[in-house]
């Protein structure tokens, strides 16, 4: 599908490379799953496809709602290297 006012192409998330139990097109809500611990309620989560950067955009995202307000230099500093660091991170397997 083509949004013809801009151009932007939504691809069809049920065919190739998609499609199958992990592009179900048809469920409204993500399925409950385990999260952190199994003992914690099940709840449902979203996972981002794209996920570069990620960290260091919520951090700036929390800063620009004013979330931070009032803490030092040396807390932003720290709060940004952690998100960096996070960027970076792979998981290895």
């Amino acid at each position: 599908m083509t949004d013809p006012t801009n151009g932007l192409v939504f691809p069809d998330l049920n065919k190739s490379p998609f499609g199958g139990e992990d592009f179900q097109t048809n469920l409204i809500m993500p399925e409950p799953t385990v999260f952190l611990r199994a003992d914690l309620p099940a709840c449902s989560i979203i996972r981002p496809t794209g996920t570069q950067g990620a960290a260091m955009h919520a951090v700036n995202a929390q800063i620009a709602d004013g979330l931070f307000i009032g803490q030092s230099p040396a807390f932003f500093t720290t709060l940004q290297d952690l998100a960096t660091k996070a960027d970076a991170a792979q998981r290895g397997f």
